[in-house]
């Protein structure tokens, strides 16, 4: 975030703070784009999807964009508000200007799984290579303990975070010098 303060780009936090805060974050989003009248909303996962198509009539010369950030989900691992919710956002594609996925199989899965294919187009997650290079100096990371786990991913079904912490469990105990 320190390079677009840099850059002085502005940052607008909505605040939504749970699965439930829908309603809320609709309003606050309403309010800002009512007041910035930006000429593109890119919106992320599933949820945030379906509330800016909903909101579309009400900005017609805005442009909603879509982002698609997983793929190949079992769903049989998720409950029913997931399963809903990316119906509902597979109906509602037709109303995004674009979709981006940041993989091709990301994509070819959207297709499959009933997005208009038009629609979507593949922008490939980035990295800033003069930060992320072998040579680079290792990140500090506050610990004091004398081996590290470092997860790297987010916490859901499909990342396996149960599984890491239940052999962590099965491995350790509070005596241990490792760390999480």
């Amino acid at each position: 975030l320190g390079d677009l303060d840099e850059a002085d780009v502005p940052l607008i936090d909505l605040d939504k703070k749970r699965r439930w805060d829908a309603l809320g974050f609709v309003w606050r989003l309403v309010r800002v784009i009512r007041r910035e009248r930006p000429d593109v909303v890119y919106s992320f996962l599933t949820v945030a999807n379906i509330l800016v198509a909903l909101l579309s009539p009400l900005f017609p010369r805005v442009k909603m964009v879509w982002a698609l950030r997983a793929s190949n989900m079992d769903f049989a691992r998720y409950d029913w508000l997931v399963r809903l919710t990316t119906r509902i956002e597979t109906r509602l594609a037709p109303l995004a200007r674009g979709v981006i996925a940041n993989s091709y199989a990301g994509r070819d899965c959207a297709i499959a799984g009933g997005f208009p294919q038009a629609k979507l187009k593949v922008v490939p997650n980035g990295i800033a290579p003069e930060l992320f290079r072998p040579e680079a100096p290792p990140y500090p990371l506050p610990t004091a303990m004398s081996f590290m786990f470092l997860f790297v991913g987010g916490t859901i079904h499909r990342t396996g975070p149960d599984l890491l912490l239940q052999a962590y469990l099965d491995s350790f105990t509070a005596a241990d010098e490792v760390c999480l």
